[in-house]
C-alpha cells in the first residue's frame, strides 16, 4: 500500500505541474568580464543564475550570454579559476545587454579570505570548501580535508594505513575510529567526482579480514587539483542514490591557470605536486594537467612500513555552439598508482615482506547542454568508466608443524596431504574491479502566475559493476585447507535508476518558502537473486522569515529548515556472493618420519557461495530541523538530526550438523595404512591389512554468512556561528561543534556453539547450538555519545599575505556504554 501510494504520488507529481504551467517569455543576459578595476577581459569565466541553473562562460574577450531566463529577481554568481567568486541580486524583466562584471585576483592580498567551511548550497545541512580552505588546511588526501566540516573532529592524519569516511559518527577521541557498526556508515557516505560515482562495491574481501566489505581508500586522492567540496548530510536530492549516510561531492580544476608546485612536508609525508592549465586557443579550450606524488612512513626512525601514492589527471573543457544552445563539454582521464610496502625489521627478518599495489584509471565525459525548450531548460550528462587492478603479496618463512590439508572443491571423502613445515609462504591475490556508469538529467524551469517558480528535475541512471580479478592464491606451500576462487566468476551487478524532483519557490510577502520532494527508484540485477524495486521518497523545505540583503537591524536573517526521507544502500558483490564455506574435517592422520609414509584422510562439506536468500538493503530513515539566524552580524546555522539505520549488514554464523567417523590412532612404525573403498586399512603383526576401527561422532560445523541485523540510532545537534571580524586585529572568531548520541545493536538472532566435550561421554560433543539475542551473551550493543567544540581564530595580514588560524578542539564529554535486553535480565 505504501509503495502504492508513493507511485500515485509521483505520478501525479509529473503531469500537474506541467499541466497547469503558463508559457512565459524567457530574455537573455549579455555582457563582460573584466579585471577588478581594469578593461582586461577574463576568459572561460562561468556566470550562474543560481535559481535556474541556467549558465554561461566567456569567451576568450570576457564576452558572455546567458540565455533561457525566466523573469524575476534571482542570485547571479560569476567565479573562474584563480578568481574570487562573486554573488550578488539581479532582477530580469526583459533583455540585458552590456552587463558588467569585475572579478578580483584570489590572492591573500585581498579582505576576505575564506579558510573554512561554510553552508552549503542545497536545502539540507551541507558544508562547502572551496580552494582557499583546502590549500590551507594541507591536507595530504581528501578524507584530511573532512577536519573543516561542522562538527567533525581532528586527528592525527596517516597515509600509512586506509583513510576512510565517515558522516556524523562517534569515533575514537584519539583514532577517529570505531562507533560505526560493521561499517555500515563509511559504506553509505557516496563519494562523487565530477559527477562520476566512486565506489568499492565490485571489490571482494580477502580471506582473514575482519570488514564484511571493501571501503573507498581516500588516501588515493589528493587535494591539490581539487577545486571545491560539498559535504552533504541530512536528506539527500533524489539525485543521489545508493546512500545512507551523506555523500561528498569534489569538483576538481577546469579552466586556464598558472604553474603551481606546492611542496609539502611533515614528519611523516612528503608530497609534491604540479599544475597547469593550458589556454589551447580561442574556441580550442582549455587543457588541465596536474600531478602529485606522495610518500609516507609510519616511522621515520625505522621506516619499515612505507605508502607511495603517483597520481596524473587530465581534462579538456570547452563549449560549444555558444550562441544558440551551448554545450559544455569535459573529458577526463585520471590515473593514480598507489601503495604499500611493509618489510620486516632487519634484526628479525630479511626475507619477510608484505606489499600491496592499487592501479586505477578512470575515464569520464560529463557536463551540460543548455537546450531552452518550452519542455526542457538543460541537460546534465555524466558517462564515466573505472578500471582498477590491486594486488597483494605476503612472503613469510616461518617453522609450523605439518598439518593434515586438502584443495578438494566436492563433497565426500577423500586422501589429502601434509603441509610442509619450512617452505616459504608466498600468498598473492589480485583483485580488478571494473565500473560504469551513465547518468543523464534533464532540468526544467517554469513559472506559474507571477510569482511561483518551479524547478523540476527528472534523469536515469545505470550503473554496471564487476571483477576480472584471479583472486587470493599461493605459488608455494598454501595454509592448511585453503581454496581460491576466481572473481571473475562472480557475475556482474546492474542498477537501473530513477529520480523525480520538484523545487517551489513561493514568495510570502518580502521573503519566501521552499519545498523540494522528490523520490527515487532502483531495480538491481544480478544473476541468482530477484530482487524488488526500491523507492526512496525525500523532502525538504526552508521558510526565510526575514531576509534584509542591506543586512541593517538586530535580526538581520532569519530561517527555519527540515527535511524527511529515506535513503537506501544495495549490498554489494561480495556480501552476495562470499566465498564457498568448505567444512573440512580431518578423519584419519599417520605419518611416519622414518619411511616417510604419510596419509590424510578428510572428510569435506561444501557451502554454495549464492546466499539462500535475499539480503535487504540498508535502510536508513533521516529527519531534521535546523535554524539559521544573523543577529547584529552574527552568523549561525543550528541543526538538529535524527537518523535510524535499520537492515544494516552484519555478521553471523550459520551451523550445519555433521556426522564423522573418527578412525582410531595408530602408532606402529609397520602399520603402513592405505585407504580404499571408503575406509581407512592397517597391516597387523603378521602384514595382512585389516580395516582399521572408528567411533561416529555426531557435532556441528559453522560458516560465516551476512545477514541484517545490524540497527544504529541516532540523533544530535550541530552548531556553526560565525562571530564575524574583530577589526583592529583583523582577527574571525569562528565555534562550531555537536552534540552526537548513538545506539548499536543487533537485532535478531546469533547462533554460537561452543563445541565442548559431554562431561559424561567426553569423546562426544554437545549436540546443541545457543542462540542469542545479539552477539553476544550479555549485551546487545553498544552506546556513545560527545560533545565537542572546535574554536578558529583567523588573523589575516593583507599586506603581506599572510593567515594564520588557531584550532582549539575540545571534547567535552564523551562516554561508552553497554546496551542491555532489559526484558530478559534476571534479578
Amino acid at each position: 500500500m505504501k509503495k502504492i501510494l508513493v507511485l500515485t504520488f509521483l505520478s501525479i507529481w509529473i503531469i500537474s505541474p506541467q499541466a497547469f504551467a503558463q508559457g512565459k517569455q524567457k530574455f537573455t543576459l549579455e555582457g563582460k568580464i573584466t579585471l577588478y578595476g581594469t578593461e582586461e577581459p577574463i576568459p572561460y569565466a562561468n556566470v550562474l543564475i543560481k535559481e535556474l541553473n541556467v549558465w554561461g562562460t566567456s569567451d576568450v574577450n570576457g564576452v558572455f550570454k546567458v540565455t533561457g531566463i525566466i523573469p524575476g529577481t534571482y542570485t547571479l554568481e560569476s567565479s573562474c579559476l584563480g578568481y574570487q567568486k562573486v554573488s550578488f541580486p539581479i532582477t530580469v524583466t526583459r533583455n540585458i545587454k552590456d552587463f558588467k562584471i569585475q572579478l578580483k585576483e584570489e590572492n591573500l592580498t585581498l579582505d576576505d579570505v575564506v579558510v573554512t567551511a561554510t553552508v552549503g548550497g542545497s536545502l539540507n545541512s551541507s558544508s562547502r570548501i572551496d580552494k582557499s580552505a583546502i590549500e590551507h588546511v594541507q591536507a595530504s588526501s581528501l578524507a584530511g580535508i573532512m577536519q573543516l566540516v561542522p562538527g567533525n573532529v581532528t586527528v592525527n592524519p596517516s597515509l600509512t594505513s586506509a583513510n576512510g569516511v565517515t558522516i556524523r559518527t562517534i569515533g575514537g577521541i584519539t583514532t577517529g575510529t570505531g562507533g560505526d557498526i560493521n561499517g555500515n556508515n563509511q559504506r553509505g557516505v557516496g563519494l562523487m567526482i565530477n559527477g562520476a560515482r566512486i565506489s568499492a562495491d565490485a571489490k571482494i574481501s580477502k580471506s582473514g579480514s575482519t570488514s564484511l566489505t571493501e571501503q573507498i581508500d581516500y588516501r588515493n586522492f589528493p587535494t591539490e587539483n581539487i577545486e571545491s567540496v560539498e559535504v552533504l548530510k541530512g536528506v539527500l536530492s533524489a539525485e543521489y542514490g545508493d546512500v545512507t549516510s551523506g555523500a561528498i561531492i569534489v569538483k576538481t580544476k577546469t579552466g586556464y591557470t598558472p604553474y603551481e608546485v606546492r611542496v609539502k612536508t611533515d614528519p611523516h609525508t612528503k608530497a609534491i605536486a604540479l599544475g597547469k592549465g593550458f589556454s589551447l586557443g580561442e574556441k580550442a579550450g582549455t587543457l588541465n594537467i596536474d600531478a602529485d606524488y606522495a610518500r609516507a612512513f609510519s616511522d621515520w626512525a625505522s621506516p619499515v612500513d612505507i605508502f607511495d601514492r603517483t597520481t596524473l589527471n587530465l581534462t579538456y573543457s570547452n563549449i560549444f555552439n555558444t550562441s544558440k544552445t551551448p554545450l559544455k563539454f569535459n573529458a577526463s582521464v585520471n590515473g593514480f598508482i598507489s601503495g604499500n610496502n611493509t618489510e620486516a625489521d632487519p634484526d628479525v627478518s630479511s626475507l619477510d615482506f608484505s606489499k600491496y599495489r592499487s592501479k586505477n584509471l578512470t575515464v569520464s565525459l560529463f557536463g551540460s547542454w543548455m537546450l531552452n525548450k518550452s519542455w526542457i531548460s538543460s541537460l546534465d550528462y555524466n558517462l564515466s568508466g573505472s578500471y582498477e587492478k590491486d594486488t597483494e603479496r605476503d612472503y613469510v618463512v616461518s617453522s609450523l608443524l605439518p598439518l593434515p590439508s586438502t584443495i578438494t572443491k566436492t563433497e565426500g571423502i577423500t586422501t589429502g596431504y601434509f603441509t610442509s613445515p619450512t617452505a616459504p609462504r608466498d600468498r598473492r591475490a589480485e583483485d580488478i574491479p571494473i565500473y560504469l556508469n551513465a547518468k543523464f538529467t534533464g532540468n526544467l524551469n517554469k513559472r506559474f502566475g507571477e510569482d511561483i517558480l518551479s524547478k523540476t528535475k527528472i534523469g536515469f541512471e545505470v550503473s554496471t559493476k564487476g571483477n576480472e580479478g584471479r583472486g587470493e592464491y599461493y605459488t608455494s606451500n598454501p595454509p592448511q585447507y585453503f581454496r581460491g576462487r576466481e572473481y571473475s566468476d562472480i557475475p556482474y551487478m546492474t542498477d537501473l535508476n530513477i529520480f523525480l524532483e520538484e523545487k517551489l519557490t513561493v514568495p510570502v510577502g518580502k521573503t519566501s518558502f521552499e519545498l523540494s520532494a522528490g523520490g527515487r527508484l532502483t531495480k538491481m540485477f544480478i544473476e541468482g537473486y530477484d530482487y524488488d524495486p526500491t523507492i526512496d521518497p525525500r523532502f525538504n523545505a526552508k521558510y526565510n522569515i526575514i531576509d534584509k540583503r542591506k543586512k541593517e537591524g538586530v535580526i538581520r536573517s532569519l530561517a527555519i529548515r527540515g527535511g524527511w526521507g529515506i535513503m537506501q544502500k544495495l549490498p554489494s558483490i561480495s556480501i552476495l556472493y562470499p566465498a564457498p564455506s568448505y567444512l573440512d574435517n580431518c578423519l584419519f592422520q599417520y605419518r611416519n618420519s622414518s619411511t616417510g609414509e604419510s596419509l590424510a584422510v578428510i572428510q569435506t562439506s561444501v557451502i554454495d557461495e549464492r546466499l539462500p536468500y535475499n539480503l535487504e538493503p540498508a535502510k536508513t530513515k533521516n529527519a531534521e530541523f535546523g535554524i539559521d539566524f544573523n543577529i547584529l552580524g552574527v552568523d549561525a546555522q543550528i541543526t538538529y538530526f535524527n537518523e535510524s539505520l535499520t537492515n544494516g549488514i552484519s555478521s553471523n554464523n550459520f551451523y550445519v550438523p555433521q556426522t564423522y567417523d573418527y578412525y582410531n590412532t595408530v602408532t606402529s612404525q609397520t602399520a603402513s595404512p592405505k585407504f580404499e573403498n571408503g575406509r581407512v586399512w592397517v597391516k597387523n603383526e603378521q602384514g595382512v591389512y585389516e580395516q582399521l576401527g572408528y567411533k561416529t561422532n555426531t557435532e556441528y560445523k559453522s560458516y560465516p554468512r551476512p545477514d541484517n541485523r545490524a540497527k544504529s540510532n541516532k540523533w544530535g545537534i550541530e552548531y556553526d556561528i560565525n562571530f564575524g571580524k574583530i577589526s583592529p586585529i583583523n582577527t574571525s572568531v569562528i565555534v562550531n561543534g555537536s552534540y552526537i548520541r548513538t545506539e548499536n545493536e543487533y537485532n535478531g538472532q546469533y547462533n554460537s556453539y561452543t563445541g565442548s566435550a559431554d562431561p559424561i561421554v567426553p569423546s562426544q560433543k554437545f549436540e546443541y547450538v545457543a542462540i542469542w539475542s545479539g552477539d553476544n551473551a550479555m549485551t546487545k550493543g553498544t552506546g556513545r555519545e560527545r560533545f565537542s567544540t572546535n574554536i578558529s581564530l583567523i588573523t589575516h595580514i593583507p599586506s603581506i599575505r599572510m593567515i594564520i588560524s588557531l584550532v582549539t578542539q575540545c571534547i567535552w564529554v564523551y562516554n561508552t556504554w553497554n546496551l542491555f535486553d532489559e526484558g530478559n535480565i534476571y534479578s
